[in-house]
């Protein structure tokens, strides 16, 4: 345990355990390690079910749990939960104020903070979802509500570098403000597969054929992780590989940790589903793909695939590429928006990953390539991606570099 005083994060979410969304499994993980650096984590949420507690710890974690007031929007729940996460902070020396997500909204409340000593920090995870706008005035407009949400932000903490470049485009940042730090990976969990016996036995316990070759997507089934753009290459994938298997690890429709809150499946999605569905339907071997849930322990598929498929359209830096790499799994990854420039986040293309558009049939042609080669060859790229993310991602000074970032910017006394 750190002999450094105590650090107390405020870190407000809608949603959190027993109900955890895919965004926040990152901060599940590293509340371990950052504990045991001195930062107390503490959880802002809504209580979804009457029957949770309003305080308890769950694994370290310090879980302040609140019921909205009724009719509450979404805009306003947000407001709401940083406005009880700072009246918890204020009681609370060495406090850092962190939303899970921003909106320009929320400035009045961390600028009160900041009056006060308290330590604001936002975390941008994901590329943004809409261009900017191309009329002048429209842009000036959002640059300045976007200078407003930014100001009262001690640091502004970005996945990547290209994240950061993007941003930087869009929101008036002061130098100081701006930090890289890239996601931790556990190299202990995430590792290769020991031998051809631990990969058959794994396959085994997941009821997967055992020698055939295994592409394998680990993500929910939504629009913007393009599974689809898979599925349409999948056909030509089975004239050369007629017993190839899809596994699809994750939620396929609305998440556990969404069903019991207010977020429910859009027409988007439900529409999405129907074309994965009639994707898979079209195919000779529809059985070939196998949809297998989500998994506590997802580590597991990574050591007993051949190939990892990565087709999404917008992310981060996202955690699955980062965790099949560090499993030693050569990596077919497109070039989503938000996709860092080569020789950054995920090295080099064609040495430690391929990057690939968006085109059926260039997944088909790799998909026939990777699958159809030896182990050795297939090896050759997943060791290097291996060495890459112990240089850049090792868990540990992941870790570090938060609990640093948090000691510089909480105040030392209230």
């Amino acid at each position: 345990m750190s002999s450094l005083s105590p650090i107390h994060v405020y870190f407000t979410t809608e949603l959190f355990l027993p109900d955890l969304p895919g965004g926040l499994m990152r901060l599940w993980r590293y509340g371990p390690g950052l504990q045991a650096r001195g930062i107390q984590m503490h959880i802002v949420t809504v209580r979804h079910k009457p029957e949770l507690a309003l305080r308890e710890q769950i694994e370290g974690f310090d879980v302040h749990r609140f019921d909205l007031p009724e009719g509450a929007g979404a805009d306003y729940r947000r407001i709401w939960l940083l406005k009880q996460a700072y009246a918890l902070a204020r009681d609370q020396s060495g406090s850092v104020l962190q939303p899970n997500m921003l909106v320009h909204t929320l400035a009045p409340t961390l600028w009160s903070a900041r009056t006060r000593g308290i330590g604001t920090v936002f975390n941008v995870s994901i590329a943004p979802e809409s261009p900017m706008p191309t009329a002048l005035l429209a842009r000036s407009r959002q640059k300045l509500r976007m200078a407003w949400m930014c100001s009262p932000l001690d640091r502004i903490v970005f996945l990547g570098h290209e994240l950061k470049r993007v941003y930087q485009q869009r929101w008036p940042m002061r130098s100081k403000q701006v930090q890289v730090i890239p996601n931790g990976v556990d190299l202990d969990r995430f590792r290769p597969v020991a031998d051809s016996e631990e990969k058959l036995r794994l396959r085994d316990a997941m009821g997967l054929p055992q020698n055939v070759p295994v592409a394998l997507f680990v993500s929910g089934v939504m629009p913007r992780k393009g599974l689809d753009v898979v599925l349409r290459s999948w056909e030509r994938v089975l004239q050369w590989h007629p017993d190839a298997v899809l596994a699809v690890v994750g939620s396929r429709g609305i998440r556990a940790s969404h069903a019991s809150s207010h977020l429910g499946i859009t027409d988007a999605l439900q529409s999405h589903l129907d074309e994965v569905a009639e994707l898979q339907s079209r195919l000779t071997r529809p059985d070939s793909i196998r949809f297998l849930g989500e998994m506590e322990d997802p580590a597991q598929a990574y050591r007993c695939a051949d190939v990892f498929v990565f087709p999404s359209r917008r992310e981060g830096l996202p955690n699955v590429v980062l965790e099949a790499m560090a499993s030693g799994l050569p990596c077919l990854v497109a070039r989503f928006e938000g996709m860092p420039a080569d020789g950054e986040a995920f090295g080099h293309s064609g040495v430690h990953f391929r990057s690939m558009s968006h085109e059926p049939d260039e997944w088909a042609a790799a998909l026939i390539e990777w699958l159809g080669a030896g182990p050795q060859t297939r090896q050759k790229i997943g060791d290097a991606a291996r060495v890459w993310i112990e240089q850049t991602n090792n868990l540990s000074t992941v870790l570090d570099d938060w609990a640093q970032l948090y000691r510089s910017v909480a105040s030392p006394s209230s």
